[in-house]
């Protein structure tokens, strides 16, 4: 969006600007008002907030306009007289001794403007104003800047219309006075330059209605139509008429803003009652709610070091169960090393049994062998039993050891021989006990 924005340059004079004189203005006035001592009258002015403003250079308008002001005294400029003699010469007492300069844009366009964009809308205005005009307006003419942050816009005081002054010593390159220069055609060739050399820097300013002031002074129908619009952009009669209209506007428009004001308050104060009657109800739920969370944050203290207490208990009973953990499976070990110790000590026994066992069957076979072998030798040698000996066997009885009877003798002899081949046939059947076990490693003659 475009917008219109122009430098506002006034001449410094010593004292009041004398009658005729335009574009002037007292130094001390208008550099006290943009330094820290901010004499101003603006309605618009908020004391509160100056200490938040910036200044280069001076930051007293006094001593600033006493600076300008001594050296302005102490200037002589050299000239020549009729007859040829060189004198110098002081200023005028109304000469131009300094300058003034205003940059301030629109606040509807610069209000959300950072620091950085401020910067440099300043510093390109300061080099479009050199541009114009380099005898007056160098930056090292300036003597003090002064940027505001205390003032309000027109339309509203509350909002910060922020800007910039510049205040210097109108010298040429020469170190010459040259303020004379500041005058209504500066300010047409500024008003006509400045928004065109700033759109060439980016920033979108519409070009200004300005006066041609050598037009002005041949052309009179040109010169009677600036006048009107000086006061109103019109003609006179045109101006009036459209003060009256917008008077009449602007009453209904009041009329029209009291109707409905009233309404708006009748509705405020029913929603004000509304709003009063939310807020003890939230300022009744607030009270419960700071009740509950005091007891929320006690039951939180207590529930913390319950769980606490809880995280201690599950450590000691872990490292008791790994303490338990550790004796079962040391008993389990202990269990196994005696298991497998009486294992080995039973075969050991068993071993050792067989053994003897052995031995004694072995002796036992001998002396069966050696019986059997008599036996066989005494029958052999014995002649047969004679018909007398088989009757008495068949009729003759033995009483044996334990019993109340008599068996036969014949059935006697038959039971012993019987028991005597069974045992001799069992016997042959018992195997031979090798001497070592593969299986446990052990010798049974050895003993292991």
């Amino acid at each position: 969006m475009s917008w219109k924005c122009t430098p506002q340059v006034t001449g410094l004079v010593r004292g009041e600007a004398k009658q005729g004189q335009k574009h002037r203005s007292n130094v001390k006035a208008i550099v006290a008002e943009a330094g820290k001592e901010r004499v101003s009258n603006s309605d618009t002015l908020d004391r509160d907030r100056t200490y938040l403003n910036r200044y280069t250079g001076f930051s007293s308008g006094f001593e600033c306009a006493d600076y300008i002001t001594k050296e302005a005294d102490d200037y002589r400029q050299e000239v020549t007289g009729k007859g040829g003699t060189k004198h110098y010469r002081k200023l005028r007492a109304d000469a131009v001794i300094g300058y003034a300069i205003i940059y301030n844009p629109p606040e509807e366009i610069c209000c959300n403007w950072t620091d950085e964009e401020y910067t440099k809308f300043y510093e390109d205005s300061r080099t479009v104003m050199e541009q114009i005009q380099p005898d007056i307006f160098r930056k090292d003419t300036v003597v003090m800047s002064a940027e505001h942050f205390d003032e309000g816009t027109i339309t509203n005081p509350e909002k910060i219309s922020r800007h910039l002054h510049d205040i210097g010593i109108p010298k040429d390159a020469r170190g010459s006075y040259c303020g004379n220069k500041i005058d209504a055609k500066l300010l047409v060739e500024i008003n006509k330059n400045y928004p065109k050399m700033m759109r060439e820097k980016g920033w979108d300013i519409e070009d200004l209605d300005c006066t041609d002031w050598d037009r002005c002074k041949t052309d009179e129908a040109y010169r009677n139509e600036r006048k009107s619009k000086k006061k109103s952009g019109k003609s006179v009669n045109n101006y009036i008429a459209d003060k009256m209209r917008e008077q009449i506007q602007e009453n209904e428009s009041m009329s029209e803003i009291m109707c409905s004001a009233i309404l708006d308050a009748l509705e405020v104060t029913e929603e004000k009652d509304r709003l009063e009657a939310l807020k003890e109800q939230i300022e009744a739920d607030k009270d419960i709610l700071k009740v509950e969370r005091e007891q929320l944050e006690k039951d939180k203290g207590k529930l913390f070091k319950e769980m606490l207490l809880q995280e201690k208990k599950e450590k000691e009973f872990q490292h008791r169960e790994d303490m338990l953990e550790a004796q079962r499976n040391a008993l389990e070990q202990e269990r196994k090393d005696i298991q497998k110790k009486s294992d080995k000590d039973l075969l050991r026994y068993k071993l050792a049994y067989k053994k003897e066992c052995d031995r004694k069957m072995q002796n036992y076979k001998s002396e069966c062998d050696e019986a059997v072998q008599e036996i066989s030798d005494y029958a052999s040698s014995l002649p047969p039993l004679s018909e007398d000996v088989e009757k008495v066997l068949d009729y003759a009885s033995v009483q044996e050891s334990g019993r109340n009877y008599r068996t036969p003798a014949r059935k006697y002899l038959q039971t012993i021989q019987n028991i005597r081949q069974s045992t001799i046939k069992t016997y042959r059947e018992i195997p031979d006990i090798p001497k070592d076990d593969s299986q446990t490693g052990y010798d049974m003659y050895l003993g292991g």
